[in-house]
């Protein structure tokens, strides 16, 4: 059992990474089972991607699969989750038959059942709780904190109450869509198909409790766990920074694997970072990471006149500032005499073209007595 990260920013190669990986270890290891797991609409160009990459041109030991399909496939091995999944449009009319046996109950719901919409939108916020997989001690927590505002507080107990009855209902006859990875996560360990199996997710900006609860049952029962994450290379990849921060979810997302591996006693790989290799990005075919504003030399004028500022740290890999990357390319092109080649030049460069100290003046008072501030020397102001 064994989970590790492959980094990179957006377009930076992980996709290209884990499908070659996938094809690599699919000839390599033709008896080992490999699934490919990516959001729904990611799955048939993922499919295509690896028939393109595979030696025989097919799948045989792969699978692409969004977790809803990896869930029906464990479902058709283990028997589990033979119960009818409900849609939306079901949900709507059960809830609806809850709701109005339970009209006299409902002191704020109650009366408003019958406007149109208010069931689908009661719908929707339960779909929520189920999905989050939050249970009654988690409403009553939500009560808790409003005590101070009695409304809310009503239209929560009231909630409450829709709720037990809505899974009642459903109970042994009904499973939702929001409740296939609850069971999934249940019977997963029973599967064989996932025993010693190679995972790799990608394409997921974040997991919610549900997927969390299923990742660790996966960890478990899978022989090695891989996982994408958008993340640049100066960010910190262990901790989580605050949460204003744009990599906040990325390093949320780690945090929680990897605290996850852990209590499962899990290995822990060095993450893979990508991106380097121009082959392997979507969005250029060369790659020129440019430093940011501190590790670049930055020009500062002032009527005392210019100084150049060294850099606060040093760029990071081989980073560079934009102005020495579009040199580089100048020279190329056969335009760039006189265009400086490394940070030394580049300071004498922006001291060269920069303003230079201005003569000091005198600062004068109640110029509109002298006529100073009008063409024709007249005392008061211009109009």
């Amino acid at each position: 059992m064994g989970l590790q990260f492959i980094l990179g920013n957006a377009g930076g190669g992980k996709t290209w990474y884990i499908e070659h990986q996938a094809a690599a270890m699919a000839s390599k290891d033709m008896k080992r089972q490999i699934f490919v797991v990516v959001p729904e609409q990611f799955t048939m160009q993922t499919q295509r991607n690896l028939v393109a990459l595979s030696e025989r041109h097919g799948l045989w030991n792969i699978e692409v699969q969004s977790f809803p399909r990896l869930a029906f496939r464990v479902f058709g091995e283990t028997g589990a989750g033979m119960a009818p999944v409900i849609d939306d449009l079901g949900k709507t009319m059960i809830l609806k038959k809850v709701l109005m046996g339970l009209q006299d109950q409902l002191t704020y719901f109650g009366r408003n059942i019958h406007k149109k919409g208010y069931v689908a939108e009661i719908k929707s916020f339960l779909s929520e709780l189920m999905q989050y997989d939050i249970a009654s001690d988690g409403l009553e927590q939500m009560k808790e904190s409003a005590k101070s505002h009695p409304v809310l507080r009503q239209k929560l107990q009231d909630v409450e109450v829709a709720y037990a009855a809505f899974l009642d209902y459903l109970q042994d006859n009904y499973i939702t869509s929001e409740e296939i990875l609850t069971v999934f996560a249940d019977v997963a360990e029973r599967s064989n198909i996932l025993k010693d199996s190679i995972l790799y997710l990608d394409g997921f900006t974040g997991f919610t409790p549900v997927q969390y609860k299923l990742l660790r049952k996966l960890l478990r029962v899978c022989g090695q766990v891989n996982v994408t994450v958008t993340l640049d290379k100066r960010e910190q990849v262990w901790k989580m920074d605050k949460k204003y921060k744009l990599f906040y979810l990325s390093q949320k997302t780690i945090y929680h694997l990897t605290e996850i591996a852990r209590e499962e006693h899990c290995d822990i790989a060095e993450p893979i970072w990508t991106g380097t290799v121009k082959e392997e990005t979507r969005f250029a075919d060369v790659v020129l990471p440019a430093a940011s504003l501190f590790e670049t030399v930055r020009l500062i004028s002032s009527p005392a006149g210019s100084k150049v500022l060294p850099p606060v740290v040093e760029p990071a890999g081989e980073a560079r500032d934009d102005i020495l990357v579009l040199s580089d390319i100048a020279r190329r092109l056969g335009v760039g005499e006189g265009l400086p080649s490394d940070g030394n030049e580049l300071a004498a460069w922006l001291l060269a073209g920069a303003p230079t100290a201005l003569a000091a003046k005198g600062r004068a008072y109640g110029k509109y007595r002298t006529g100073a501030l009008r063409a024709d020397g007249g005392p008061g102001f211009p109009t």
